[in-house]
């Protein structure tokens, strides 16, 4: 579904926390550049997906202390830093920062939630 913005519309945009719901992220991606203008800022973040980890996974939105319930899960998505690479190289960004950090703590199974940072910029015309 396209944004509700004209193409060259925004110096900068912003993401946290929101990539994350998607399972493929290349229409999210098209249309952040189309959006953008050339020499804009993309800045967003996303759960890294590492090789010992399922690419999705369900919490509870309400109480990340608790088991996950039908009427109060969310599914989750972990992308590799690779398909992140992709998507800005096809979307004409380049990659300028990338940082990990400690997002929060899934205490209902024990485990430390790392995200990635990341702040990339549209290229301008050849």
């Amino acid at each position: 579904m396209p944004l509700p913005y004209p193409s060259n519309f925004f110096d900068l945009v912003i993401s946290v926390a929101v990539l994350n719901a998607f399972r493929d992220l290349d229409q999210q991606f098209d249309e952040t550049a189309r959006i953008m203008k050339e020499q804009g800022i993309f800045a967003f973040t996303i759960e890294e997906k590492k090789p010992d980890q399922d690419d999705e996974y369900v919490i509870s939105r309400v109480d990340v202390s608790e088991k996950p319930k039908a009427d109060t899960a969310v599914t989750l998505f972990r992308h590799r830093n690779d398909y992140i690479a992709k998507l800005l190289g096809n979307n004409g960004f380049v990659l300028h920062k990338e940082l990990e950090f400690l997002a929060f703590k899934y205490s209902y199974e024990n485990k430390d939630i790392f995200w990635k940072a990341y702040i990339a910029q549209k290229r301008g015309q050849i």
